[in-house]
């Protein structure tokens, strides 16, 4: 009985040092969502970097550097998502596991409705979303 109750305390003990940790998964320590590169179709520019605020079902919410932008998924040939201990990265638009860590890695995984979209645009000085295709 001693023998077990010792691996039983040895494992929980183990069990408690494995894994991710909050150290080095940035969005964990930070209020921002992660950085995420977009490769976009066509157009210029050809890039998007940016904060991702939001998953949306027909596209990406991103903060670049001067602009809040909606990425429509048909516009995005590849991304890759800049996020220490959690990058991902994905062909055209993002599906499945993908997708998910994606919304969860974002500043708004629950979304972003109509009010909170209006306070985020009045935060960064700016009048709308502009769209990307």
């Amino acid at each position: 009985m001693r023998p077990l109750l010792g691996v039983l305390v040895v494992g929980a003990a183990w069990a408690c040092s494995v894994g991710p940790r909050v150290e080095n998964l940035e969005p964990a320590r930070e209020p921002a969502g992660a950085t995420i590169v977009l490769r976009l179709r066509h157009g210029s520019p050809n890039q998007v970097t940016g904060e991702l605020l939001a998953v949306q079902d027909s596209g990406l919410l991103v903060h670049d550097p001067v602009r809040i932008l909606f990425v429509a998924n048909r516009a995005v040939k590849s991304g890759t998502l800049l996020a220490r201990g959690a990058g991902a990265s994905f062909s055209g638009k993002p599906v499945g596991g993908t997708r998910e860590r994606l919304r969860l890695l974002s500043r708004y995984p629950g979304g972003v409705s109509a009010g909170l979209l209006s306070n985020l645009l009045a935060a960064y000085g700016r009048d709308s979303v502009e769209t990307v295709r």
